[in-house]
């Protein structure tokens, strides 16, 4: 008993200090054991395994230790913990997942001394070590059943876990990340998650959705000039610029040249604002996963990953509209592995026919930085605008400003980077990583003005979407810095823009967009394309302006979040009164 004991007790230490905390806050028998349980049980399956308790212990311990440390470094570079979703990176790694993540380890060479050391260890203790019981003794067979039934238990959801960890049941969590890993360690709050998810169900409150409905403003008559290009089924063109965002939103920035001037003059103009993402410093699958579907991240609370968490297979998306209704071919393009966030897999049943990925960027592409270029990916973009002799549906996602940033970068225009006016007195840290974004930035408005140049020249009707995922997760920046209207990095509010045109003509829209999931609506409804649940979230999006957040219990928000759910499975008009 002394074994697991220590290591229940080594897991709290290494929990607590992953967050920064004193050992023995929220310390009691109770959620030392409950943290160490997960644990305990991968310990048992070593155990089983290797029939070496000392190994077992170790290699368990190490592994704890693995774990936290992910999540002391996410935490400090996103200010979010590891969590469930990204035990899926593991299932699909692959050499692009493998770079990301090494981007991120800031001493090589101590990493691997660590690594040789701990493994020369084990394999000490393994060979020293003798067994504590025969290869196919009854002790053996005991034990293997005891971890299948634990296992298997947990997986379900099934009695004893729902009674150790869910206290209140399978609804909401009484607190949310932070303050639930504060008060119950990492582990459990990991098998609380799982749980959870689980045992959920996205019910359609039916008559919330027709109260909404009947409350609904209705649909202004549109003139003759309010939607120039229904029915001439422009491209369409979205661009996802990764951590995009106005510096000119934090302080002391107003003074250096502007990084963004192209976006800029576009949203002064009339043509954009910006907007409340479900995401920041990463998870850009969350606002990705808004634009494409027109459906709010929250109203599925706890999926994590939505490619991984929901199946999208019957889900009238943007793409698979554009595809079926419309006549267009439907392209996505990332200059990383598809398989990250399970895209590869989720793209099709979306509505993509093709999807371009850094595979293809390696005969022509370059990378500016750690990661492909915007240019390269305007490059291929081009391409297949000018290949198609359909109307095109083009979804693309950057990878040039994706961190880390703080690190010396090999960058294509050095000369570029050394002009950039940056702030007085700040940190080394924070002048590094802030230089980093804003040549980043300065590289994705010059490919956005590029991009529309093509397609004002190209004398097609086109609808343009260009717009920020989140803020970067710039942690010396935000501290040092901080944010002109005094609130949290959280809560910034990424730019987004809609270009309507042809040729040189354009046309500017008032549109009461605050979140991502207003914004496939806005489209369908320039292209001309009719449908049920496009037309309900544009009109209520608009209604509510960011009241689906602040008041998520009113009449509207509870009508939007049925909606949505009912759209997941192609039953909204089924559910309308």
């Amino acid at each position: 008993m002394l074994l697991p004991l220590l290591f229940a007790l080594g897991a709290w230490q290494l929990d607590r200090a992953s967050i920064g905390v004193a050992a023995d806050a929220y310390r009691s028998p109770a959620t030392i054991a409950a943290n160490a349980l997960p644990g305990l049980l991968a310990l048992l399956a070593v155990f089983i395994a290797t029939r070496r308790l000392l190994f077992s212990f170790l290699a368990g311990l190490a592994l704890q230790a693995v774990l936290y440390r992910v999540s002391e470094i996410k935490l400090a570079t996103i200010e979010s913990p590891l969590v469930l979703e990204d035990a899926y990176f593991l299932t699909g790694m692959d050499r692009g997942g493998i770079a990301l993540f090494w981007a991120y380890v800031e001493s090589p060479a101590r990493f691997w001394t660590m690594l040789v050391a701990g493994l020369l260890v084990l394999a000490l203790v393994a060979w020293r070590e003798k067994p504590w019981f025969r290869h196919l003794g009854p002790a053996r067979f005991v034990l293997l059943a005891l971890l299948v039934a634990g296992s298997a238990s947990l997986v379900s959801a099934r009695w004893p876990w729902p009674a150790l960890y869910l206290q209140e049941g399978p609804q909401r969590a009484r607190f949310t990340e932070m303050p639930a890993i504060l008060h119950s360690g990492l582990m459990a709050h990991l098998v609380q998650t799982h749980l959870k998810r689980v045992m959920r169900s996205f019910e359609v409150d039916t008559a919330a959705l027709h109260k909404a409905f009947a409350q609904l403003p209705a649909a202004p008559s549109a003139g003759p000039g309010d939607r120039p290009l229904a029915g001439q089924r422009p491209d369409i063109v979205v661009i996802l610029s990764e951590s995009f965002f106005d510096p000119r939103i934090v302080k002391r920035m107003d003074a250096p040249a502007d990084s963004i001037p192209n976006v800029r003059t576009w949203i002064e103009a009339g043509h954009g604002g910006s907007m409340s993402v479900p995401a920041y410093g990463g998870g850009t699958i969350k606002t990705e996963f808004e634009i494409l579907t027109g459906m709010p991240y929250r109203a599925f609370p706890d999926i994590g990953f939505p490619y991984a968490g929901l199946d999208l297979r019957p889900t009238p998306s943007l793409p698979k509209l554009l595809a079926r209704d419309a006549g267009y071919r439907t392209v996505a393009i990332h200059g990383h592995q598809g398989s990250f966030y399970n895209r590869a897999n989720a793209y099709k049943p979306i509505g993509f026919q093709k999807f371009i990925t850094s595979r293809d960027f390696r005969g022509s592409g370059f990378k500016d930085g750690n990661w492909y270029s915007d240019e390269s990916m305007t490059d291929l973009l081009i391409g297949e605008l000018e290949s198609s002799e359909d109307p095109l549906f083009a979804f693309a996602i950057s990878m040039e400003n994706h961190g880390p940033y703080k690190d010396p970068l090999k960058l294509r225009h050095m000369d570029a980077w050394q002009r950039i006016e940056m702030p007085e007195g700040l940190s080394q840290q924070t002048h590094a990583e802030l230089r980093n974004v804003l040549y980043h930035l300065g590289n994705a408005d010059a490919q956005f003005a590029r991009l529309l140049d093509f397609l004002q020249r190209r004398n097609r009707p086109f609808l343009l979407l260009f717009f920020g995922d989140h803020l970067p997760g710039l942690s010396s920046s935000w501290t040092e810095l901080g944010f002109v209207d005094g609130k949290p990095p959280r809560s910034q509010q990424p730019p987004w823009v809609l270009i309507r045109g042809r040729g040189d003509a354009t046309w500017p829209a008032e549109r009461g967009v605050v979140f991502p999931w207003q914004l496939p609506a806005e489209l369908a409804y320039e292209a001309g394309i009719e449908h049920a649940y496009f037309d309900f979230s544009r009109r209520a999006g608009a209604a509510m302006g960011m009241d689906y957040a602040r008041k998520p219990d009113s009449v509207m928000a509870k009508g939007m979040t049925a909606a949505a759910r009912a759209n997941l499975k192609d039953g909204f008009e089924a559910q309308l009164p």
